[in-house]
């Protein structure tokens, strides 16, 4: 979750927690063989729509985070059902420090599209200034 918490240069545990009691945030974790791989959260709902992040083990070969996000947002869009039986979510999106190139690549590969850009939208916290943020969207 460290790039999830920008606004913290150095998050720990009790960062998470307190991230994950706001705004009816949703964490998971992607567990293979008793290993946590990596996690994802939700939060920002609006109507059928949620907002993503992800973040990997280090060290992670890249097949298998391509892998995990891949099946993860399908589960989320393709699987999860509401209380009606209907999809849960329609549209998952991403919004992406520009200077992060390979999570902007990994979102491209794993069935997000560009929608823009959203001037100021990061605070990255180790370098204390605001950044352009990649608008990405996933549809099934």
């Amino acid at each position: 979750m460290k790039y999830r918490l920008s606004s913290c240069p150095d998050p720990h545990w009790d960062d998470v927690i307190k991230l994950m009691r706001q705004h009816k945030n949703h964490m998971y974790m992607a567990v293979e063989d008793g290993i946590v791989k990596g996690e994802f959260m939700l939060e920002a709902f609006t109507g059928k729509a949620a907002q993503i992040h992800f973040s990997m083990q280090p060290g992670l070969p890249y097949k298998d985070t391509l892998r995990i996000c891949r099946s993860a947002c399908d589960a989320v869009l393709g699987q999860w059902k509401d209380t009606n039986g209907d999809r849960f979510l329609h549209s998952l999106y991403a919004n992406i420090a520009v200077s992060n190139r390979a999570s902007c690549l990994t979102a491209l590969k794993s069935g997000f599209k560009k929608l823009g850009m959203l001037p100021s939208g990061m605070y990255i916290a180790r370098h204390n200034r605001h950044e352009d943020g990649t608008l990405l969207v996933r549809t099934l």
